[in-house]
């Protein structure tokens, strides 16, 4: 009697097999070498809520004049469980652009990365590295127009910062909306596509004695982007 299976194999390590066996389970008295078919489906490794991803980020485009949009995409290592509701950029290398860059678009998959050319030259270009953070806009207060802010890259806080600290700008496909550490220099790029939705997620994000949820850092983004009078979803 001949034995037929299949192998499927979820990557990396479940192994399923099904068999064709004896419907009345008898003893088999003869079996033929099986013959069996491997299907290997690949998954796309993706990083749990909470945790940081680190990876690079840059681009080289010439520029034919001053005040020209370049820049490019940036595909994270890992798929987001959640969309991380802010990132950090950080430069090792740039000439022609200034900082800190403009970020559109993020999602679970990447984000978009621009800068505004200081002028015409064949040497336009940006070399550096992303965290996704998530937890650094601790508070937003209306009537002052003001917010406490945690740097991740220094681990200091600012306490009352003006609203208008913010730097905003209207880049190619989106709005782009950062905080610079006046202590360290690494900019904070905040996710400015978030919904009324979004305020009831509860997914965490960040990390340590900053641990937050994703939809407490989406209502304090929005509370910013209203006060800067910047569009805001439903």
């Amino acid at each position: 009697m001949g034995l037929g299976a299949t192998i499927i194999t979820f990557s990396p390590t479940t192994t399923i097999r099904s068999a064709d066996a004896n419907s009345n389970n008898t003893a088999l008295n003869s079996v033929t070498t099986p013959s069996f078919t491997s299907v290997t489906l690949h998954q796309p490794p993706i990083l749990a809520s909470g945790y940081q991803e680190t990876g690079r980020v840059g681009f080289v485009i010439p520029a034919t004049a001053a005040n020209q949009w370049v820049g490019g995409l940036t595909n994270f290592k890992t798929v987001m469980t959640n969309i991380p509701s802010s990132l950090t950029i950080t430069g090792s290398a740039s000439s022609n652009v200034p900082t800190p860059l403009n970020v559109t678009n993020i999602d679970i998959n990447g984000f978009n990365v621009y800068a505004n050319t200081s002028a015409a030259s064949t040497t336009t270009y940006f070399i550096g590295s992303y965290t996704t953070v998530g937890n650094c806009l601790l508070a937003v207060h209306p009537a002052a127009r003001a917010f406490d802010h945690h740097c991740d890259a220094c681990q200091r806080e600012h306490h009352g910062v003006a609203v208008t600290e913010m730097i905003q700008a209207h880049a190619p496909f989106g709005w782009s909306l950062a905080y610079q550490c006046p202590d360290c220099g690494v900019p904070e790029h905040f996710h400015t596509e978030f919904c009324a939705a979004d305020e009831a997620n509860p997914a965490p994000q960040g990390h340590g004695d900053y641990l937050t949820t994703a939809g407490a850092q989406a209502a304090l983004i929005r509370q910013a982007m209203t006060l800067l009078q910047m569009p805001v979803r439903p």
